[in-house]
């Protein structure tokens, strides 16, 4: 079940991440003598002109172009979303063990305990807040990103919302219970996968209307190493991400954000030094625009 489940949401999660940001025709408003910016479906939401890309790297960013983007990484989302993912992670253990019991084993042999134990599961989560905390990561983006407009994060909340509501609320038989529990997990990872595009995308929406249009592309293409890194590392990878967004627009040392991509890196698998790359080359973008 564990894997089923894994890959149902990377099914998902690749469509989120096509997703397009608003508040592009600020950006282009922004930028003279652009002879050519195509908006597309495809894994890289934008095509610039490379000459005009080129040329506009001597446009250095204004201080209130600064100011928004070091207020954007000095916010506290990233922190808020480990915290609310660590204080409810025992759920899935919790839920997954109860959906995989087998009902021949001793301690799964009294199917009303099971029943009980579901229920008793996602009854307590209903009721512990973690919607009204899961909401607050919406407003924590909001006050980072002004000019952030997504509904996505909110309509995957009230998901999670209803799947507890209709688990505490209904009489099911012991094969319904196993069906609920499937798509509370479903509903719930699918959301945290949400809150961590979401924060990819709001960092890019706050660059889209600084005067750089070779900043905007840099952080583009940081934006889409950052959404495969996070699709292969999940939630671990939210620290990475937010270290080195932080670290860039204050000027700071990116070399502890490097280190935390790379330890996540498993045999045969680089996307931690991948995105360790990305760093650096946003890194160099920042400095080219900014000194």
């Amino acid at each position: 079940m564990r894997k089923s489940v894994s890959i149902l949401l990377v099914s998902i999660y690749i469509v989120s991440c096509n997703r397009l940001d608003v508040s592009i025709d600020t950006q282009i408003n922004r930028i003279e003598k652009i002879k050519e910016i195509e908006i597309t479906d495809n894994n890289n939401p934008f095509i610039f002109n490379t000459d005009d890309i080129n040329r506009t790297k001597n446009i250095k960013l204004t201080k209130e172009d600064k100011d928004r983007l070091v207020a954007f990484g000095a916010n506290k989302y990233a922190s808020a979303l480990l915290s609310f993912y660590n204080k409810y992670d025992n759920f899935y253990e919790a839920t997954i063990t109860y959906y995989n019991c087998d009902n021949n084993d001793v301690s799964c042999k009294n199917k009303s305990l099971l029943l009980y134990k579901n229920n008793d599961n996602i009854f307590k989560l209903n009721y512990s807040n973690l919607t009204k905390e899961f909401r607050a990561l919406v407003v924590i983006l909001k006050e980072s990103a002004p000019n952030y407009i997504s509904t996505i994060l909110s309509e995957a909340i009230d998901k999670v919302e209803h799947c507890f509501k209709k688990a505490v609320d209904s009489n099911q038989t012991h094969k319904d219970y196993l069906i609920i529990d499937a798509n509370c997990i479903y509903s719930y990872f699918y959301g945290i996968n949400i809150a961590i595009t979401d924060y990819i995308d709001a960092f890019t929406s706050v660059v889209n209307v600084c005067s750089s249009l070779y900043f905007t592309y840099s952080v583009r293409s940081f934006a889409d190493m950052a959404k495969k890194f996070a699709k292969k590392r999940g939630i671990k990878s939210i620290t990475a991400i937010a270290c080195a967004i932080e670290a860039i627009v204050s000027s700071g040392s990116i070399e502890e954000a490097k280190k935390l991509a790379e330890e996540l890196d498993r045999e045969r698998e680089n996307e931690g030094k991948e995105f360790a790359k990305a760093i650096d080359a946003l890194n160099v973008a920042y400095k080219t625009v900014t000194l």
